[in-house]
């Protein structure tokens, strides 16, 4: 149950909700059940009511969309929670029952430091989350709808950290991670084990099934079609229902072509292609196919094939120690690659840490890397 925010209504609105889903839909092969939820939603006794319910309803993982532990990074998000109720609607989650907690992290913020992005990270280790998701702020829409973000940008560049700093935050968050026993299992989400993170990201990333989704806003991805729902006009969407129409607003057919790369690429920056899959979808040979979309990207000799998978780390522990290790495709959102200290980049990799001497000089050895 994704966003905005379900966690909102009431508690007898969440009730009668619950209620409805579970008659209709049969939960008894679900792999998790997955709520997202906002601190200041789940706070107080009202709070640990709601989270109660949905543990009785079959709620085993949250994600909580904290974001920062910092009060002035929040205020500048426009977040309505401080970092303390942030802290409280973890301890709620644990009194509630629910096994799995997962956190949204972002850096790169206005008004936010290297010093503060430390903080959040220490702040969450202590909280006692089994994982969480490291953002880089997106300045330019990804999306209809450009966030008021890019104007303040423009117009005070000077109170956001620069790309030194920010490529510094996604290095410490890395080692951060990995030093406290989060490993990496996406480009950006580190957890104790596979079991805490969503399995929608599985599916829809890794294994490439189909997903559909429910709501006003909301899309699907069946087979080679991608749909979007009408979005916020609410009275179309009842309408459509009502009449027993899809609610769709737009979408596009990717053709074999297209569908085989995305098939390929996808699991291969998140995880792995597992060949039969890849080969059940599309009708292609993986390894065949991989030649002409990863080559060019990357160097062919250092992407593992074997029996069953073709192998893409992302960020992998070994990756600065280990010749044999195979650099996935970039993040678009980011092209750094962390290096471990002592270790000279290898410039074929993607992206290594390229840092300007005054940054690095300004920092102890410790927060270098």
């Amino acid at each position: 149950m994704g966003g905005g925010t379900p966690t909102y209504p009431t508690v007898a609105q969440l009730g009668r909700f619950l209620d409805a889903f579970t008659r209709k839909v049969d939960l008894s092969a679900f792999r998790q059940f997955s709520f997202e939820a906002e601190p200041a939603s789940i706070t107080g006794a009202e709070g640990l009511e709601k989270l109660k319910l949905l543990a009785s309803y079959g709620v085993d993982r949250i994600s909580l969309g904290v974001q920062s532990f910092d009060d002035h990074v929040l205020k500048a998000m426009g977040r309505i929670h401080t970092g303390e109720e942030a802290v409280d609607a973890v301890r709620q989650i644990r009194r509630a029952g629910i096994g799995s907690i997962s956190i949204d992290l972002i850096y790169g913020y206005q008004d936010q430091s290297v010093a503060d992005w430390i903080h959040t990270l220490e702040t969450a280790l202590a909280s006692g989350v089994d994982a969480w998701h490291l953002y880089r702020l997106r300045i330019q829409r990804h999306g209809d709808v450009q966030g008021k973000v890019l104007g303040r940008y423009k117009d005070q560049r000077d109170r956001f950290p620069g790309l030194d700093d920010v490529r510094l935050m996604k290095a410490v968050g890395f080692v951060f991670s990995l030093e406290n026993d989060r490993d990496q299992h996406f480009t950006r989400i580190f957890s104790r084990d596979r079991s805490h993170v969503t399995q929608y990201m599985w599916d829809y990333c890794c294994d490439i099934k189909d997903v559909i989704g429910l709501g006003i806003s909301s899309w699907a991805n069946h087979w080679r079609t991608f749909t979007l729902n009408v979005g916020g006009n609410f009275d179309r969407y009842r309408d459509l229902v009502t009449q027993g129409r899809l609610p769709v607003d737009r979408g596009l057919v990717r053709d074999a072509e297209t569908d085989a790369r995305r098939s390929l690429i996808s699991p291969l920056k998140n995880d792995s292609v597992h060949k039969a899959r890849f080969t059940a979808r599309t009708g292609m040979d993986a390894a065949a196919h991989r030649a002409a979309e990863v080559r060019a990207k990357t160097p062919p000799t250092r992407c593992p094939v074997g029996d069953a998978s073709i192998k893409g780390d992302s960020f992998p522990a070994r990756a600065s120690s280990d010749p044999s290790w195979c650099p996935p495709l970039p993040d678009l959102a980011s092209t750094l690659w962390p290096v471990r200290p002592g270790i000279q980049p290898d410039r074929q990799f993607i992206g290594t840490i390229r840092t300007s001497q005054p940054v690095l000089s300004s920092h102890p050895s410790g927060e270098r890397r």
